[in-house]
């Protein structure tokens, strides 16, 4: 009886034990079942955040995945992939390396290394990991263009060419292939051939604005200014912070003398590098030729404290600007007396200084003199007499001013009131009046430079 109950008893231990194990094998079997489920199910939602642009929520995935199988290629690709997008392309070349380790013929792995490389500079690297790509996927249009850029950047012209115009073999409407075959012919002289190629990518996609880019500055080497110009416009359309069209636009703009429009674009420039030394001169020599004395030195002035090696060449414009700065200081809007020197005799012999004064009081021009000497010497006209001139004891700072003596001892001149009068623009090392008496400038600002040099050229 008891012997019965014994084995009875073992039995059902054994039943449990074998339950138990049983279990165990169930549990273990679900695990390993379970396991590559949660992976997959994790890099699958990775891709969606991907494709939605959420990287940060996609790397969560991604490691969540790696947590469950750390030697996951696909994991590890697009955890790679992830950190490429984010910039971070020493954790994506990480990354990517365990990835093409693992899965050694996942030509995905080796062109996203090949990318991160290059983004690196690393261009050997990146050649190497295309070229493998490429051999385990020969027909991947994209992996030819990559490769084609890693070889134009070594300077190996004729490989990158061979592998934009396989580009073109499996895609005819590749836009940037063409783009890239015309900076190619431009490189080697090739200009029309260029232009060729470049038109050709517009053709399939108008809004390609690095081939406009290049177009323009095709256009621009020949002299075709003003499709060069339409050109740069272009870019600027669909990436207006392109400095590099800002400064060639304002370049061209400069060599038409539309010296409003190059200072827009220099100014446009400047917004996103304020410190080009080059570019301040440039914009100065802008406004040096208008006549802005001011703001020319400003900028000349700009270029000199981001580079000093602008100080020496600067310093003789400068000078100039100042001495015109003093004209513009002086001179304030003398305009209407230079029209009236117009309607005497030659232009420059007003016989009757009455009318002078009369007309530039009428037109308010008086009220805005603003003259040191004016008011030291109780001078009520904008002009200056011969004699109170000589008596003067400083005869600084006189540009812009109005000087005017009797024209002649003659009984004729006397009764005729005739005067000469001269547009002072400056005093030699001696103190003498450097004067201009054969002829009346205009003085609106954008002959002013005249007065004092030729216009700059950048």
């Amino acid at each position: 009886m008891i012997k019965n109950e014994v084995k009875k008893r073992r039995n059902v231990l054994d039943l449990i034990v074998a339950g138990i194990a049983i279990l165990s094998v169930v549990v273990i079997i679900m695990l390993v079942l379970y396991r590559p489920v949660m992976e997959m199910r994790y890099i699958r939602s990775s891709e969606y955040y991907l494709k939605q642009e959420k990287v940060d929520m996609a790397i969560e995935e991604l490691l969540s995945a790696l947590k469950i199988n750390p030697k996951s290629a696909k994991a590890l690709a697009r955890l790679g992939y992830a950190y490429y997008k984010q910039n971070k392309m020493q954790a994506a070349i990480s990354e990517l390396e365990k990835s093409v380790k693992i899965a050694p013929d996942d030509y995905d792995s080796h062109y996203r290394l090949g990318q991160a490389y290059f983004e690196q500079g690393k261009l050997s690297e990146a050649t190497n990991q295309f070229e493998t790509s490429l051999k385990l996927n020969p027909d991947k249009a994209e992996i030819c263009f990559d490769l084609g850029k890693a070889y134009y950047k070594q300077g190996k012209l004729k490989e990158a060419t061979q592998q934009y115009q396989k580009v073109i073999k499996l895609n005819p409407n590749y836009s940037d292939a063409y783009n890239k075959l015309g900076m190619i012919n431009s490189d080697i002289g090739k200009t029309d051939m260029a232009i060729y190629q470049y038109e050709k990518a517009l053709k399939i996609n108008i809004n390609n604005s690095e081939a406009h880019y290049n177009l323009g500055i095709a256009y621009s080497n020949q002299g075709r200014i003003k499709e060069a110009i339409n050109n740069f416009k272009e870019v600027l359309k669909s990436n207006f912070n392109s400095s590099k069209a800002h400064y060639n636009l304002a370049n061209l703009y400069y060599k038409e003398d539309k010296y409003d429009e190059a200072a827009i674009e220099y100014k446009e420039f400047l917004e996103s590098d304020y410190n080009n030394a080059l570019v301040h001169y440039k914009l100065g020599n802008v406004y040096y030729n208008q006549g802005k004395a001011k703001e020319a030195i400003d900028e000349f002035k700009n270029a000199i404290k981001f580079d000093r090696n602008y100080s020496q060449i600067l310093q003789p414009v400068l000078s100039k600007s100042e001495k015109m700065l003093n004209v513009q200081n002086n001179m304030n809007t003398f305009q209407a007396v230079v029209e009236t020197f117009a309607n005497n005799y030659e232009g420059h012999y007003p016989k009757d200084l009455d009318t002078l004064f009369k007309n530039a009081s009428e037109k308010k021009y008086w009220k805005s003199i603003v003259n040191p000497y004016n008011q030291k010497y109780n001078l009520s006209s904008i002009c200056l007499d011969y004699t109170t001139y000589k008596n003067m004891p400083s005869k600084e700072h006189l540009e812009g001013l109005i000087l005017y003596e009797p024209a002649g001892d003659s009984i004729k001149s006397k009764n005729d009131n005739s005067y000469l009068s001269y547009r002072i623009y400056g005093t030699d090392d001696h103190g003498e009046l450097l004067k201009d008496g054969a002829k009346v400038f205009s003085l609106s600002t954008d002959k002013l430079s005249n007065m004092t040099d030729d216009k700059v050229k950048p």
